[in-house]
């Protein structure tokens, strides 16, 4: 699954999430507001792949991470059932960027990742 695929399945799930109950804003009033953030949050880390380098896409990510781990501070923008799995789907893609992050062909991993089909 290319890096694009995997922030395409972390929004699909938040948004099925949603849809049937399982993952809600947190901290109402609110709460639209910070469900709102959350999946702008995530609809920009996808605007940046293949645009940033996987250095800035990571901390995006990150920061994504830092409000629906169930940790404070920061505040977590969501909660329910679901943060468990969708914690795990962002730390995964943490963990691809972070190894994309040293291969480097031809001078630019993003021309190479590109070749291979993993942007």
């Amino acid at each position: 699954m290319t890096v694009t695929e995997q922030i395409g399945r972390i929004l699909d799930f938040v948004n099925d999430s949603v849809s049937i109950g399982t993952l809600d804003a947190a901290h109402p009033p609110p709460g639209d507001q910070n469900l709102q953030a959350f999946i702008s949050m995530l609809a920009e880390v996808r605007a940046l792949i293949g645009v940033e380098p996987y250095s800035e896409v990571s901390k995006q990510l990150t920061s994504v991470l830092g409000k629906c781990d169930g940790q404070s501070p920061p505040p977590d923008f969501v909660e329910g059932e679901a943060l468990p799995e969708l914690a795990e789907l962002i730390q995964a893609l943490i963990d691809v960027l972070s190894s994309e992050e040293s291969f480097d062909s031809e001078g630019s991993k993003w021309g190479a990742l590109r070749k291979m089909g993993r942007l």
